[in-house]
């Protein structure tokens, strides 16, 4: 898809980019490169009356930056942090849960060791009556 930003003076940017590219980001490298394009060429490129090629390296350089959009965008680096973060949670969430299942199960499995070892006890005593030694 095509992002085109116009800015009052008159020059126009364009970039394309895939679907996945978040609009906002596409749209602050607009914005910045015409920036940067108006701070370079002033007095370049007012006078012109047919299409030119200008060169700024700062603009190609900006093309790089923005090439990985959570390194170029703060809001975009901090919602994938986020999005990395939120998926920890979750993860340890499930990992609690299950051992929150495995401590239910070790309780009752000590509950009835426990309820063993008493009939066993009993069981031992009840034993122990009918053979007393003198």
């Amino acid at each position: 898809k095509a992002n085109v930003w116009v800015h009052p003076q008159g020059v126009a940017a364009v970039v394309l980019v895939d679907n996945e590219y978040p609009m906002r980001v596409s749209f602050s490298l607009l914005s910045e490169a015409v920036r940067i394009f108006l701070e370079r060429m002033q007095g370049k490129w007012e006078d012109t009356s047919s299409d030119q090629q200008f060169s700024v390296p700062e603009i190609e350089d900006l093309f790089q930056k923005f090439q990985n959009p959570a390194e170029a965008d703060k809001l975009t680096k901090v919602e994938s942090d986020l999005e990395e973060v939120k998926g920890l949670v979750m993860q340890s969430l499930d990992d609690l849960l299950k051992r929150g299942e495995s401590l239910d199960q070790l309780m009752a499995k000590s509950k009835d060791l426990s309820n063993t070892s008493v009939q066993f006890y009993r069981t031992a005593k009840k034993n122990n009556q009918c053979c007393k030694m003198y």
